[in-house]
């Protein structure tokens, strides 16, 4: 006698299989354009990951390169009616680092405020 064994083989599906396939593929796709949006979204948040590196590998090779960063520092602006400047002086170490031309406006001010004193 011959022994029975399974195979393999095309088997025309019925209607309610062909429904319950159908209803499995249409959840298939969407599962897979799920993971592929969350995908989309991981690469991003990967991508501004190492973005954020990057600024900061740069920010420190400057510094490092430079032996300065930008820090915030106490200033002054004083008025220079000498030289009719306006000076931004660091409280840190007197340095001035900025200056520019006074205004009309400044200097007219100045004026009334001096023959006020007097």
């Amino acid at each position: 006698m011959s022994k029975i064994y399974t195979r393999q083989l095309p088997v025309t599906i019925t209607q309610d299989q062909f429904n319950t396939r159908s209803k499995e593929l249409a959840d298939e796709l969407q599962a897979k354009a799920d993971d592929e949006q969350n995908q989309r979204h991981v690469k991003a948040a990967w991508k501004n990951m190492l973005e954020a590196h990057d600024v900061r590998i740069s920010t420190l090779r400057r510094i490092i390169k430079t032996g300065q960063e930008t820090r915030d520092v106490e200033c002054q602006d004083t008025k220079n009616l000498t030289e009719k400047i306006m000076e931004t002086i660091r409280i840190d170490n007197g340095e001035r680092v900025e200056y520019r031309a006074l205004t009309e406006g400044e200097l007219q001010r100045e004026m009334a405020f001096e023959r006020e004193a007097h």
